[in-house]
């Protein structure tokens, strides 16, 4: 197979080609945009356009999308995983010994074909083939960053990033890549100073102004945040996680309307997205809206049933519409989910309680406060469940604990 050595080395764009559109946007460039020429049929592409279609956008060119140069990694929620959606332009059948010793690029697209299919470990060789072949293929470093951050490899897929990075110093993806292993391994001021990085040298990449900006909002930093997370929404409109994180910083600063409408439209980009929906529920249950609630909670739970708080919310909210056998049900998946959870024990012991059950509900009330000492809830509702049964020592010993532990709590 031959193939064009690709050289991912962006160059300014003289006026001379101003009128040239790039195949990925149809945009016309401005004098001196920063390029790449794609080395198959010569193309120029905007450099953040390339970043983001991973080569050729050109349906027409051996390197383009109908041979699979144009899928992209997708960094989400696990951040590590890929995209199923492209053909790969070679066969996983294919071995090294059928490509020239000195093709590099035809090392790293057996590379793609190989983590396509799954076949992560033999990806990592022919990957590392590649860079040995040359050392400045800085797509190729890139993907065995990826395939290591999979793994759990943190030290390797951080040295693969870095040798991305140095081989092209303006891969935003690779600056991208590398912040979200640095947050991954507790590193934040280091992250954020990547993820700065990808959005100067790569200002398309949506990712990574919206991982910018939600962990600038961890740190405090909202109007910076907000700014990242509108321009995230400027490039990719309707991309759901920068819409969900800039509804959680817009309730938190107060602005439920400017909130409310962010989740929703993020619930509409993404409705299969079970986060989204449980933050909507939550600010729903937080107004008082128990209904819209209950309908968003029940959404999330049937596409995330494992999310132990969605039940434990929808439990809470049947229960204080008097829907006792369906807050009993989703208090008991809550605890089946998360047997350390003392406010779904103590939630469930409410339940039973108003049920007639109070030998069952007692047994609750002390599992919870078993599994938190410091649950105030629980201590409260044991004492009161122990006076109304005529255990007054008891009942007093767990009112003093409970104000022990709040002492602004009315009792």
């Amino acid at each position: 197979m031959e193939l064009a050595h690709i050289r991912l080395r962006p160059r300014s764009l003289v006026a001379d080609n101003r009128d040239i559109a790039c195949p990925a946007c149809l945009g016309r460039f401005a004098g001196m945009d920063t390029v790449v020429k794609c080395p198959a049929c010569g193309s120029l592409h905007h450099a953040e356009h390339w970043l983001q279609n991973g080569g050729c956008a050109s349906h027409a060119c051996p390197l383009g999308p109908s041979a699979g140069g144009g899928e992209r990694w997708t960094i989400g929620a696990p951040r590590d995983e890929y995209d199923e959606d492209f053909d790969a332009e070679i066969s996983p059948a294919a071995t090294a010994e059928d490509l020239r010793g000195d093709d590099a690029v035809g090392h790293y697209r057996l590379g793609r074909a190989l983590r396509r299919a799954g076949r992560l470990d033999e990806a990592i060789r022919a990957f590392e083939k590649a860079v040995s072949i040359d050392r400045d293929l800085a797509w190729a470093h890139n993907e065995l960053g990826m395939i290591h951050s999979r793994q759990g490899r943190n030290e390797e897929a951080e040295a693969a990033y870095r040798e991305a990075l140095r081989a092209d110093p303006e891969f935003g993806l690779a600056h991208y890549c590398l912040g979200v292993l640095q947050e991954r391994r507790g590193r934040p001021d280091e992250a954020l100073v990547s993820y700065r990085e990808a959005v100067s040298v790569a200002p398309r990449l949506a990712w990574a102004h919206t991982d910018l900006g939600r962990l600038l909002f961890e740190h405090g930093h909202v109007e910076e945040a907000r700014r990242a997370l509108n321009r995230a929404l400027e490039v990719e409109p309707g991309y759901a996680e920068a819409l969900r994180t800039l509804g959680l910083l817009e309730w938190q600063t107060g602005d439920l309307a400017a909130a409310r409408l962010a989740l929703q439209e993020a619930v509409r980009a993404a409705p299969t997205d079970a986060a989204s929906l449980f933050d909507l529920a939550r600010l729903h249950e937080s107004e008082g809206n128990a209904d819209e609630a209950i309908v968003h909670y029940k959404e999330a739970i049937r596409l995330n049933p494992e999310r132990a708080e969605a039940h434990l919310r929808l439990g809470t909210m049947f229960r204080l519409q008097g829907r006792l056998d369906e807050a009993h049900e989703a208090y008991l998946a809550a605890t089946r989910l998360d047997p350390e959870s003392a406010i779904a024990q103590n939630g469930l012991g409410l339940v039973l309680a108003a049920q007639g059950e109070t030998k069952r509900a007692k047994e609750r009330f002390l599992q919870a406060v078993r599994l938190d000492d410091l649950c105030v809830e629980a201590h409260y509702n044991l004492a009161v469940l122990l006076e109304s049964r005529g255990d007054i020592k008891q009942a007093l010993s767990h009112y003093k604990r409970a104000l022990r532990v709040d002492p602004r709590h009315s009792l």
